[in-house]
């Protein structure tokens, strides 16, 4: 899983001559042992798809760079749905493209200035906005998996009923 993680992340190129070969070996080791030292943080990290895993590498590395990714790569287990939900309401309150509030945050971002927030705490937002439905139990990857519904849906359900 780190392996995947790892050479798919897209890097900022740096000033340094990046044709050695030396040099692009270890930083994808150093990259490598980045990303499995984040992962092992998650308690269900090993029991996420590799699918989902792809789609949000594919959908992060569009808007952000390796190294905010790889400081939040928690965030790769969740299903892109939500990742992208959150994310994309950040950024966009950050761009000052999005007036209203469409998802239910608590009150505690009212004195937030959003254009002030860098990659890096977007990403840790979006994981905090979705832990917090699970109380932070890491129980979040299980949202959309088969079989689960999630608590929103169930709402609106009842609510047309």
């Amino acid at each position: 899983m780190a392996i995947l993680i790892a050479s798919s992340i897209r890097m900022r190129e740096q000033n340094i001559n990046s044709n050695s070969t030396k040099l692009k070996e270890d930083r994808y080791i150093n990259l490598k042992k980045a990303v499995l030292k984040q992962l092992k943080k998650h308690k269900y990290w090993l029991h996420s798809s590799l699918y989902i895993i792809n789609e949000n590498l594919q959908y992060l590395n569009k808007k952000f760079y390796g190294e905010v990714i790889v400081n939040n790569c928690q965030i790769l287990l969740y299903p892109l749905a939500e990742t992208q939900r959150y994310m994309e309401y950040f950024l966009m309150k950050r761009n000052h493209t999005i007036k209203a509030n469409d998802i239910d945050l608590d009150g505690g971002y009212n004195n937030l200035n959003y254009t002030q927030l860098t990659d890096d705490q977007i990403l840790s937002l979006a994981l905090y906005e979705i832990e917090k439905r699970y109380h932070f139990s890491g129980d979040g990857i299980w949202s959309f998996q088969e079989g689960a519904k999630d608590t929103q849906t169930l709402k609106q359900q009842s609510q047309n009923n």
